[in-house]
């Protein structure tokens, strides 16, 4: 069995501040976080330093990412590893990005089918 893990890429509801420009007052609105965008995101943080070939990796993941079509998308070892990397070095995070957190944190674990190679 090799074990692969299945990240929720459904939007969830949050609350942010936003300035009102015809008041000028500081209002609550609610807003939807975009996780699959955020997830994006965070594999290339500067804090990875990452190397151009790292990089290209990161993009094909972040691509992979970005094009899932579900709710969810799955990830073997390799790409959960790049985004493990990634949080380990997230420093002070808000609150409304700890549902985010917890869902890259406590993937559920699922099976992945190896592809057996085809006999010529």
């Amino acid at each position: 069995m090799v074990k692969g893990y299945k990240i929720d890429l459904k939007g969830y509801p949050v609350t942010i501040l936003k300035l009102d420009e015809a008041t000028k007052e500081v209002k609550e609105v609610e807003d939807t976080f975009k996780v699959k965008e955020s997830l994006g995101q965070i594999l290339f943080m500067p804090e990875l330093k990452l190397s151009i070939d790292d990089a290209f990796e990161h993009k094909t993941l972040a691509d992979k990412i970005r094009g899932t079509k579900g709710d969810h998308v799955i990830l073997d070892q390799s790409e959960m590893d790049k985004i493990n990397k990634a949080l380990s070095l997230v420093k002070s995070p808000a609150e409304n990005q700890l549902e985010f957190y917890r869902r890259l944190k406590e993937p559920e674990d699922v099976e992945l089918v190896e592809e057996k190679p085809k006999d010529k």
